[in-house]
């Protein structure tokens, strides 16, 4: 991350200090040899920053918070003295909440209407319980395992299949 030394600041244009006391945007652009973190706004020249409790001077110091906008607020309304509230939504962040948002429209999860229960997965659904399982796979493949199987009906109980293998 650059950094800006304080000799840095005499060569940039100075601003008329004017009192600010709206919320402005603006971005973290370095540290300066102490490492304060720098902001810019505006056409004002990078200045250090406090940072308010939860978030912390030891992340946005990193090079991957460079150039990320910030909210910030000016103690006493001086625009040499500003206050990082909060980082600003990233929008590749945002962009990747929208892919995670399509990957939630998936069944996940058991889906009961009270007449009818659907587990719905792409590769296999597996139920266990102690040493009994069931399988079922994506190509129409059903396994039952257990100790002992046992099938009831009260009227008939089919089996059908292309071939029937009985022990």
């Amino acid at each position: 991350m650059k950094n800006y030394d304080d000799e840095e600041y005499d060569i940039l244009e100075t601003i008329p200090s004017t009192k600010i006391t709206t919320p402005l945007i603006g971005r973290i652009v370095g540290t300066n040899r102490y490492k304060d973190i720098l902001v810019q706004f505006a056409s004002h020249k990078p200045k250090p920053a406090k940072i308010v409790s939860g978030l912390y001077r030891r992340e946005l110091i990193k090079e991957e918070y460079k150039g990320r906008n910030v909210l910030l607020l000016f103690e006493k309304g001086d625009p040499d003295l500003p206050i990082i509230l909060n980082l600003m939504e990233d929008p590749l962040e945002k962009l990747m909440s929208l892919e995670l948002s399509e990957e939630e429209k998936k069944p996940k999860e058991v889906m009961i209407d009270g007449k009818k229960i659907l587990f719905e997965a792409e590769e296999e659904i597996i139920m266990k319980c102690g040493q009994g399982q069931i399988i079922l796979r994506n190509d129409g493949k059903i396994i039952l395992k257990g100790t002992n199987i046992t099938s009831r009906a009260k009227n008939m109980n089919k089996v059908k299949g292309g071939a029937v293998h009985i022990n």
